[in-house]
């Protein structure tokens, strides 16, 4: 009974992912998830004046699209990054962001979509160690990639995406304020999963 479950398993698995004789049709009305990372993923560890300082980073961008026109895709984006530096304190800076964009897809074959696009929206970042410091403010982006259907339905996404903030910098640390502008600049690779519905 085991074996049969598990060959029952396997064989659903391989119709999943398996890639398959269709033609993806990117029409309007088909609404499209995609989640990614941004690649960074890390952790380092220095070691400087008989401290250790170990620095772990997590991203991770989500967006739901609505194809309005054929191969016009509309969507609304989350994106958060995470960052923790141990050295002997704790210091945490979390970054959300919220926008909406367009990604225009260029139909070179039934599986494989290129695509590019841009976006629009507001990110918030924060640090925490004593201290709070907090970026406000609008980014634009653009990106350029492909999604490769294995099936219908699901799609491995990957790609290149450049991000520009502009907003204002406060810092404050018990009575003391500081505030000004802030400026940055993001370049990065990412790949991650799309379905569609």
């Amino acid at each position: 009974m085991k074996l049969e479950k598990m060959i029952l398993f396997v064989a659903v698995c391989a119709l999943l992912i398996v890639p398959q004789a269709m033609a993806v049709q990117l029409s309007p009305g088909t609404i499209i998830i995609s989640g990614d990372s941004n690649f960074n993923f890390s952790s380092d560890k220095r070691e400087f004046e008989d401290t250790d300082q170990t620095i772990t980073t997590f991203g991770l961008n989500v967006h739901g699209g609505y194809v309005v026109i054929d191969n016009l895709e509309a969507f609304v984006l989350f994106d958060f990054d995470s960052t923790s530096t141990e050295n002997g304190e704790d210091v945490t800076t979390t970054y959300f962001g919220l926008g909406a964009g367009a990604n225009y897809y260029f139909d070179l074959s039934s599986e494989l979509f290129p695509y590019a696009g841009g976006f629009l929206g507001f990110g918030n970042e924060k640090t925490d160690d004593g201290y709070e410091e907090t970026i406000t403010g609008f980014m634009f982006g653009l990106q350029g990639g492909a999604k490769y259907f294995l099936n219908d339905h699901f799609a491995l996404d990957g790609g290149l995406r450049l991000t520009l903030g502009m907003g204002d910098y406060e810092y404050k640390e018990g009575g003391y304020k500081n505030d000004g502008d802030a400026d940055s600049t993001k370049f990065e690779l990412y790949a991650g999963v799309a379905v569609l519905l």
